[in-house]
């Protein structure tokens, strides 16, 4: 019966848990995947809804239903893949100074190509990033968490928008948590609001500074051209990919969300 709380369906299309249709299994399998040894230890935590706990706590819309059991596997397997990656202890130093390093990363199109190098920056910092698929009901786009035995911190990126500007955007927003904020756990919710908005803000606005420097946005902007020529021009001159632009004019209503899709790239997850 415990079984039928989980979408075992989902979680092992995700690689979370082996596929099998055997009940018995299928409630092994998820013991397993949790570390518990038994249902009546592992349930009371997994109806814990992670976003309220803590001193950073997300509220989400009465039109956004999280599933808290859903979100708990995120970040399960966050944490299991993040157990696989050597990382440095945390240096916020080094983070900053390796911001250039990331951000030409974004030129690459090939996640292929850009994940491994992304993963391997950001251990030389003391970060683990991850990439695991969202479950249907989690409705996340990222976590920042800190991490024992040492000082390091995961970053889990869920790809849920799956467009590189929102990869991007949503990645230097959780590396904004750890440069500016105390050590504590922030999400990235759909539909949801912040009990600490000014540090969403905060994250928000260093992102988006990072990505692109101030002073050429905002004469980029003044300039008032936003055809895909002066896009793509803009994107050559600040070295950052097309897509990234364009998502921001859009996230800022200055194009709509069809214009110039094709300067997008989408992932897929490939199971």
């Amino acid at each position: 019966e415990r079984v039928k709380e989980f979408n075992y369906t989902d979680m092992a299309n995700n690689n979370f848990v082996p596929k099998t249709k055997d009940k018995i299994k299928q409630g092994n399998n998820i013991l397993k995947f949790f570390g518990y040894s038994s249902f009546d230890t592992l349930m009371p935590n997994l109806r814990l809804n992670p976003l309220a706990e803590g001193a950073f706590r997300v509220h989400i819309s009465e039109n956004t239903n999280v599933n808290p059991i859903a979100l708990h596997a995120w970040i399960q397997e966050g944490e299991i893949q993040a157990r696989r990656i050597d990382t440095e202890e945390f240096n916020k130093q080094q983070l900053i100074e390796s911001i250039p390093d990331l951000r030409r990363l974004t030129l690459d199109a090939n996640p292929e190509k850009f994940v491994q190098q992304l993963q391997e920056i950001a251990a030389s910092f003391g970060v683990a990033v991850v990439f695991v698929p969202a479950l249907k009901g989690s409705r996340v786009s990222g976590v920042t968490r800190w991490q024992s035995p040492f000082p390091r911190a995961i970053v889990e990126l869920s790809l849920r928008y799956k467009t590189n500007d929102s990869l991007w955007f949503t990645f230097f927003h959780e590396l904004a948590h750890l440069v500016l904020h105390r050590k504590q756990t922030f999400y990235t919710v759909d539909n949801a609001t912040y009990a600490n908005s000014e540090a969403e803000e905060q994250a928000n606005v260093w992102a988006a500074d990072k990505l692109i420097p101030r002073k050429k946005w905002a004469d980029f902007i003044d300039a008032g051209n936003f055809t895909r020529e002066a896009i793509l021009t803009f994107a050559e001159q600040v070295q950052i990919h097309a897509g990234i632009v364009l998502g921001r004019l859009q996230k800022e209503e200055r194009l709509p969300y069809s214009a110039y899709s094709d300067l997008k790239v989408r992932f897929t997850w490939n199971n």
